[in-house]
């Protein structure tokens, strides 16, 4: 019976363990879901810098060339400018998707970690049943056995 007590309590300890450990892995999560939303919004920001410079030089190269804004190089800078606003939502999609991964990540650690809780709970009182039982069946043996020896006194 003291050994089910025993292992009833290292069993919720388990429990508690994977349970703090699921609520860690989680905020490491939720931390590298934040970092993945801060690093693309700065690699957005410089992507849109070098974007406005690329398309600038390209204003001055028509210019130093003699290029009157005529719809051909309008369309060319147009759709120069589109693949650059395109370029910078990639950049920022990435780290979303990046970001929701991590999030994905945070609630099965936490799932993961209250499940384990929980199983340590019901293993325990497995123990304990088990021990109770052990404790009962001691027991009857014990009144049958003192039963046995009136009759053979007596």
């Amino acid at each position: 019976m003291a050994g089910d007590a025993i292992s009833a309590i290292g069993s919720i300890n388990q429990g508690k363990a994977d349970s703090m450990a699921g609520e860690y892995n989680a905020q490491s999560a939720e931390q590298n879901a934040a970092y993945s939303i801060q690093q693309a919004r700065e690699n957005e920001r410089r992507q849109r810098i070098v974007s406005k410079k690329f398309l600038g030089d390209i204003r001055a190269s028509y210019g130093a060339s003699g290029i009157t804004a005529d719809a051909s190089a309008l369309d060319i800078l147009e759709e120069s400018a589109a693949n650059a606003e395109l370029d910078a939502l990639t950049i920022r999609h990435e780290g979303e998707a990046k970001a929701t991964g991590y999030r994905n990540e945070a609630r099965y650690a936490r799932v993961a970690g209250e499940n384990a809780k929980t199983a340590s709970y019901l293993k325990a009182a497995g123990y304990v049943a088990s021990g109770v039982e052990k404790g009962m069946g001691y027991k009857a043996d014990s009144d049958y056995r003192s039963k046995m020896l009136e009759k053979k006194k007596g």
